[in-house]
């Protein structure tokens, strides 16, 4: 369970499981930041477009933490599926 840090960045991108979300949770990390130092930017505008990022860079963490689960992907998947099936019925 517990890795060095050399072994953990070499997991960060073995697969397309784990490299996708790490790879948007680097980038929102980033455009969190240029979002937060950006010039011309409104006090509101600002603050919605944090908030985005901020949101996604939780939903990527979530679905990297999820794909060190066993099954637990597909499992998300089918919750997420079960979830807005049943929302959206008529």
């Amino acid at each position: 369970f517990l890795l060095g840090t050399s072994r953990q960045l070499k997991n960060l991108f073995t697969n397309v499981r784990r490299g996708v979300p790490t790879a948007v949770y680097i980038a929102m990390m980033i455009c969190t930041l240029w979002v937060a130092f950006a010039p011309g930017l409104s006090y509101f505008e600002r603050l919605i477009l944090i908030l985005i990022c901020l949101s996604l860079q939780i939903i990527a963490l979530a679905w990297y933490v999820i794909s060190y689960i066993p099954y637990g992907t597909s499992g998300a998947m089918q919750g997420f599926k079960w979830l807005t099936s049943s929302c959206f019925r008529d």
